[in-house]
């Protein structure tokens, strides 16, 4: 083959793949923005493009399975991350053979795997699947699960008309304020809670007075919002429903058959399928007041906790009027940061974060017309 041959056939090849990879690309597009399921591919990608680069250092451990209460077992979602931390925490609820599992993980195998060896070993099975909200690492598992559990009925708050699960079907239920699903050992009360998510429920287990609070307090670190006054209201009702359950706590007579303390510490130490479940709590007992959260660790007192939550609201708050009333003029989104921020070091993905969380403080000071935005930043109303 001569030399021009050779370049016309190569020039062609070239040619050929370009044509190819436009093709593929466009068809990746279609995928992510016109077929069928196309809204929930662009949530995947998301997800994982946010918790991209690790959970942050310094995180307490939270063990894969531990049993926390009589009527608890958390199975962590083997997804850390710079978003989910440790994971995301879910919690399979109840005492007798048909029980709650609230919230679904992200689908991966390595968590699925988890979750069915643990029901085995516990002899139990899914009755019901509660989820919090619509983030992925919530819902992302709910196909397998309804593979799974083909009889289990699934509750979430909607957040838009006709919403579907990731499975493409409609939940089975819907969950209200005051909605409550019961099993044998556990009764789940469910309290909107919107700010993280305008969806976002959290659940008061009244045997425990206690409240699984999903996203909207965490164990480790501050949560993020979408909608800062909604946000804080939420944080209110929990604080009230939290010193409401404990004047009302439900003494279960089902504790006796799950009394921890009448299992040895090596039966404790070694779960049947060879994977740890560890107990976190010392005496058998819980004390009332607990916040088992959508991630990190089990918070004791949830009503200290959630008061930190709003003082650090209002913290961050001050802190901005304070920036923005230094007389160095107008500020932007990225310079209140860089303030703010300065001594804590962020990652680059912790740092968007903590720009949405400052333009939301920005937009509830707008609101309140404490604050005004020009077109070289934003400024102290004067």
């Amino acid at each position: 083959m001569s030399n021009t041959s050779f370049g016309a056939s190569a020039r062609q090849a070239l040619q050929s793949l370009g044509l190819l990879g436009f093709v593929a690309l466009l068809v990746q597009l279609a995928r992510l923005f016109i077929v069928p399921g196309a809204r929930q591919r662009r949530k995947r990608l998301a997800y994982r493009l946010a918790n991209f680069g690790g959970p942050p250092k310094g995180l307490p451990e939270v063990q894969s399975v531990a049993v926390l209460s009589p009527r608890i077992v958390r199975v962590l979602g083997q997804n850390p991350g710079a978003f989910t931390l440790q994971g995301t925490n879910t919690y399979i609820v109840g005492t007798g053979e048909r029980r709650v599992l609230i919230d679904a993980g992200d689908g991966n195998a390595q968590y699925h795997k988890l979750l069915i060896e643990t029901l085995r070993d516990l002899g139990a099975t899914i009755s019901d699947v509660i989820l919090t909200h619509e983030h992925e690492d919530h819902v992302g598992g709910v196909p397998k699960l309804r593979q799974a559990f083909p009889d289990a009925c699934f509750w979430k708050r909607p957040k838009r008309p006709n919403e579907k699960d990731p499975s493409g079907r409609r939940y089975d239920r819907i969950l209200e304020n005051a909605s409550v699903i019961a099993v044998r050992g556990a009764t789940l009360r469910a309290v909107l809670t919107p700010g993280h998510t305008a969806d976002h429920v959290s659940l008061v287990l009244q045997e425990e007075a206690a409240i699984f609070s999903g996203d909207c307090v965490l164990g480790s670190g501050t949560a993020v919002f979408e909608n800062l006054h909604e946000y804080v209201g939420s944080l209110r009702i929990l604080l009230r429903e939290l010193e409401i359950a404990k004047t009302e706590v439900i003494l279960s007579s089902d504790d006796a058959e799950l009394d921890l303390d009448a299992v040895s510490p090596d039966e404790r130490d070694t779960a049947p399928s060879s994977q740890t479940l560890v107990q976190d709590h010392s005496d058998g007992k819980v004390q009332p007041g607990r916040l088992y959260p959508g991630h990190g660790p089990v918070v004791p007192d949830g009503t200290k906790r959630i008061k930190e939550y709003i003082e650090h609201r209002q913290r961050r708050e001050d802190q901005i009027l304070a920036a923005l009333g230094d007389e160095k003029g107008p500020k932007t989104i990225q310079a209140l940061v860089d303030l703010i921020y300065a001594n804590q070091n962020l990652s680059w993905i912790l740092k968007r974060g903590a720009s949405r969380s400052t333009a939301q403080h920005l937009d509830k000071l707008q609101r309140e017309t404490r604050v005004k935005r020009t077109s070289d930043g934003w400024t102290l109303v004067k």
